[in-house]
């Protein structure tokens, strides 16, 4: 029986994930990693007639991850690593996960390690009175997006996982999935306001207005979290029905998956919220102008850093190799929570 370890999967992205699993593979044998006992029984409760096990534990128990990890055939680490938020935990997570997937491969048998980063590493501070300078693709950009600063967000924990195929002698197959902004709440057990937008909407109800940065040519990528899911999904079939060191070339070595459905301009987002406030009575005033980088981080730690750039990636990779298409998107608007990437 096929033996799938997940962490994340009561959040945003990985309860999208875990949904899908148990619908399309319910025979599979899953551990999912959560923190609390109500977790644990509100995914029992939820998939009451697939045999998943919860686990208790955090990122930070080694010992529990190389032991799960060490029976699973695919480890899908949902944990969407927030560099603003220094999420990126001291290595017993970071490294475990990928000397896990290492150990599991010691007898031969290729096994998959699928990690969630996200597209912040492309991230590019610039004039927010101009359109985006550079959309990042994962096929025709991959040379450079592999060669990237270190000091770039995820690429410290991204460079552990790229190493695992060839530190293995190609018994570990590795995939990065690097998704924008993740919109939809409505799958998500316990995380009821991903972070960002319904952060943002209270700060500006709370000062009676919405603000503006420039121009508001500044512009990002985002994605469905369902359509997110469904690359998780194309990858796992893919690498279960063509298993092999050579059988799927696509998602290995330098394997990034950017996966995008639509993009938006700042002044599009914040016109949006702006428009639905005012119509229910939160706000009155008009948007003020913010006078720069400084000002935009006091009122709100993401919101220069996240809004205050560009961050557009096409996911090319997804779409040629595993014939992924959107089906979830209706735009990412005021009216779905949000996650940087």
């Amino acid at each position: 029986m096929t033996q799938i370890f997940i962490t994340g999967s009561t959040g945003l992205i990985g309860s999208a994930i875990l949904s899908q699993l148990v619908q399309r593979h319910p025979d599979f044998k899953i551990a999912a990693l959560v923190r609390t006992p109500e977790k644990a029984s509100s995914l029992k409760s939820l998939y009451p007639h697939v045999e998943l096990e919860p686990v208790l534990g955090t990122l930070h128990d080694s010992t529990l991850l190389e032991k799960q990890a060490g029976r699973a055939d695919v480890v899908i680490n949902n944990r969407l690593l927030l560099p603003l938020l220094i999420c990126n935990h001291p290595w017993p997570e970071k490294g475990s996960r990928t000397r896990q997937a290492k150990e599991k491969g010691n007898n031969n048998t290729p096994r998959y390690l699928r990690h969630t980063s996200g597209a912040f590493i492309v991230h590019q501070y610039g004039d927010r009175s101009t359109p985006a300078p550079k959309v990042y693709d994962d096929i025709e950009d991959l040379a450079e997006i592999v060669s990237l600063p270190d000091e770039r967000p995820h690429r410290d924990v991204e460079k552990i996982v790229l190493s695992a195929h060839k530190t293995t002698a190609g018994l570990i197959h590795t995939a990065i999935i690097n998704p924008p902004i993740v919109y939809r709440s409505n799958w998500s057990i316990h995380t009821t306001f991903p972070l960002s937008l319904p952060d943002l909407i209270k700060r500006f109800v709370a000062q009676g207005h919405c603000l503006k940065l420039g121009q508001g040519r500044a512009s990002f990528s985002y994605v469905h979290h369902a359509d997110l899911a469904t690359v998780f999904m194309r990858l796992l079939d893919r690498a279960l029905l063509n298993p092999g060191p050579s059988a799927n070339p696509e998602d290995i070595d330098n394997g990034y998956f950017f996966v995008d459905t639509g993009f938006t301009e700042l002044k599009d987002y914040i016109g949006a919220i702006d428009a639905a406030l005012k119509s229910r009575g939160l706000i009155g005033a008009e948007a003020k102008e913010v006078s720069g980088p400084e000002e935009a981080e006091r009122f709100h730690p993401y919101l220069c850093p996240t809004l205050c750039g560009h961050m557009r990636v096409r996911g090319s990779r997804a779409r040629r190799y595993l014939g992924w298409e959107l089906r979830e998107d209706v735009g990412c608007g005021a009216g779905g929570g949000g996650c940087v990437g």
